[in-house]
This record gives C-alpha cells, structure tokens and sequence, in this order.
C-alpha cells in the first residue's frame, strides 16, 4: 500500500462522514459517494474505516423513498343548523349560531362573511357559538369548519362535503 492508497481512502472516508442527516434529498451526494467508493481499488476499500455508514445511508435512503405518505383523517363537514338574534336584555345584540355537534378529537370553527371579509367568530366542541359583535345593516353569512385537536403536520383541504386533514399525533396530547 502506499500513501496515495490512504490518501485516496482518507478523501472517500471524508466523504462518508460528511453525509450528515439522510434524507429523501441526499439522494445525489449518497450516489457521488458510492461511485467514489466503487472507483476505490481493493487495497483502498480495505483502508475506509467507515464503509458500513455509506451502508447505512442507502438502506436509510431506501426505507424513505419506500414510506407510503399519511393517510389523510375524513373530517365530516360540520352544518350551520341556524342563526337567530337575541332581543332578551341578558344577551341583547348578539347571534347564536347552531352548528351540528363536532366529533370526537375536533373542534367547530365558525366564520362570519360580509362581503369580501371572514372573521373567525369563535370555535366549539359542542353545538353553538354566540358572534357578539355581529355586522348591523349588511348581509351576514356563518359558515361552519372542522378542525382537528392533533396538530397538523400539512395544510388542510376543505371540500364541498369532507374537510380532509394530513396530521401527525403529538406525544404527550
């Protein structure tokens, strides 16, 4: 052996230890240090400490590409049932907003629209919300929406019928 074999296996062995965290993006540099690898002579191979992490990386990298993407949780669309204002002195000036009833793990989050403006009115697990600073002289219209208590690891899509919800659990919730 001489010094340009541990000189050639010292910069491949670099190489390995730089990978860092494998993810689907390290794809390249895993394929670039292989072929780096390959091109190394026996006599070289046999002087990378670090072989088995180039190893490790690829089935990492495999067991990725291989992870089908989450299930996406069927929220049913929850309903406004109806809208009423109260006249009583107790609760002058307010709507109460009845909405279908949430279903476990979710909350109802309700919106007020008056023209091109949406304003969160306020959020239940149960069947209405009060909206105590309602729009006077102008057409209002509430609608309802789920949300799910599991934090979401990506955005929400809302449809005509079902609000569809990409999650992750949270330990500890």
């Amino acid at each position: 052996m001489t010094s340009g074999d541990a000189a050639a296996a010292g910069v491949v062995e670099n190489m390995i230890r730089n990978l860092g965290t494998i993810t689907l993006d390290s794809e390249n540099v895993i394929k670039a240090v292989r072929a780096a690898y390959d091109s190394l002579t026996d006599a070289q191979k046999s002087l990378v400490g670090n072989a088995e992490d180039l190893a490790k990386a690829e089935k990492t990298l495999t067991d990725l590409k291989n992870q089908k993407p989450e299930t996406p949780v069927q929220l049913a669309a929850p309903e406004v049932k109806s809208v009423k204002s109260s006249i009583s002195k107790k609760e002058a000036g307010r709507v109460k907003i009845t909405v279908s009833r949430a279903e476990a793990g979710q909350t109802v989050e309700v919106y007020r629209k008056v023209g091109s403006s949406v304003k969160l009115v306020g959020s239940t697990t149960g069947t209405f919300v009060y909206d105590a600073k309602p729009v006077s002289g102008k057409k209002a219209s509430y609608y309802a929406k789920a949300v799910s208590r599991i934090r979401p690891s990506t955005q929400t899509v809302r449809t005509a019928k079902r609000l569809a919800l990409h999650y992750r659990q949270i330990p500890g919730r």
